[in-house]
């Protein structure tokens, strides 16, 4: 299932053509770059990222323009059982915990 990425930059970096490699702990691209599509004119990019594509693990997304191959943001994610693990997913997963241990 795809989910979104997003990246939200300074506004005057509007109108950019931006894509996010998915790159493993060794620097190997992972999958196919996700394009990113600006909503409106608020230099705010969201793509969308199909998480259950990617084995369990840490990986970096680096977010470049295209036309002048500028980096323009980095991040780092984890994926565990095709989600990506993050505040929500650890609430749901310690909800879980307690729920079990009664």
């Amino acid at each position: 299932m795809a989910k979104e990425i997003t990246l939200g930059l300074d506004p005057i970096q509007t109108g950019l053509t931006l894509t996010t490699q998915v790159l493993d702990q060794d620097g190997n691209e992972e999958v196919t770059a996700v394009v990113m599509t600006e909503v409106a004119t608020s230099a705010y990019y969201t793509g969308d990222l199909d998480y259950t594509a990617l084995p369990n693990g840490n990986y970096t997304l680096r977010t470049i323009d295209s036309g002048d191959s500028t980096l323009v943001g980095e991040d780092s994610i984890q994926i565990t059982g095709g989600n990506l693990v993050d505040n929500e997913y650890l609430r749901k997963a310690a909800n879980n915990a307690a729920l079990v241990g009664h």
